[in-house]
């Protein structure tokens, strides 16, 4: 009977820590999202996103058939750095997590870009929420815009985060 005791709270002690490993973090699945993205790998995006935005990755997968990525673009978009930061938790379902992605030469005029990803759960995994993503971007670059001349429109140092990973997805909303 002893032993049963102490077999039973080694397999709830095994099953915890294997639990707790086997859940993914907001910043492992933004990270995930944006190496997806970047490689067009649009299967792999659509397991990270809302089970809503899903569609929209459809949208991207469409249009990155119909005008794939140069292969002198692949091979820089191969090499790029991309590593997670700064992520808030907003409440027990909500977090943001910056991710940045360093690229070895320019990608159409662009080092590097750092985007700021929406996580919710959904069933109990973190997921990107595209569409408040997307919200928070058009949000900031309205902040950004107000008190600027039209002259320097897209000039600030965010100006190529929509260019990113992101781009074809956003390009897909504004059609």
């Amino acid at each position: 009977k002893k032993n049963s005791i102490w077999l039973s709270a080694l397999l709830m002690l095994a099953e915890t820590v294997y639990s707790c490993k086997s859940s993914t973090s907001p910043s492992d699945v933004a990270q995930s999202f944006e190496t997806a993205m970047l490689h067009n790998d649009f299967t792999k995006g659509k397991t990270l996103v809302t089970a809503g935005d899903q569609p929209m990755l459809d949208q991207g997968e469409e249009m990155t058939k119909s005008n794939p990525t140069p292969d002198s673009i692949k091979a820089i978009l191969n090499g790029a750095t991309i590593t997670a930061s700064n992520e808030k938790m907003e409440n027990d379902s909500t977090a943001t997590v910056d991710v940045k992605t360093v690229f070895k030469q320019s990608v159409m005029g662009q080092k590097e870009t750092t985007n700021t990803y929406v996580l919710k759960k959904e069933k109990g995994a973190w997921k990107i929420d595209l569409q408040a993503t997307i919200k928070r971007v058009m949000e900031s670059y309205g902040a950004a815009m107000q008190g600027q001349g039209a002259d320097s429109l897209g000039a600030g140092p965010d100006a190529g985060a929509v260019d990113s990973a992101a781009g074809p997805i956003l390009d897909s909303l504004s059609k």
